[in-house]
């Protein structure tokens, strides 16, 4: 299964508790992850993840902060920038 999203959507996520939480975010996609990836977002932890359980980097357009955030807590794109390359 390939990822849904790419490098440079903006996106409608929930940054906590998963889908099924009322918050949600806006922010832009930095880096689709299809495998184990170290030093993601600002905290830097490992994400865990696979061609078949994708993970986003994505930048919160409001705190400009970065987390690893898995497909399902990702509502939808809400736009697009131009500006970011192409996933690694």
């Amino acid at each position: 299964m390939a990822p849904k999203y790419s490098a440079g959507d903006i996106v409608r996520y929930h940054p906590i508790g998963g889908p099924t939480t009322m918050v949600t975010s806006l922010g832009t996609i930095q880096r689709v992850l299809t495998q184990n990836t170290p030093n993601t977002g600002d905290s830097a932890i490992t994400v865990k993840a696979s061609m078949d359980h994708p993970r986003y980097e994505i930048r919160n357009n409001h705190t400009g902060k970065a987390a690893g955030i898995a497909e399902a807590n990702i509502e939808g794109v809400e736009g697009r920038d131009d500006s970011l390359s192409l996933e690694d």
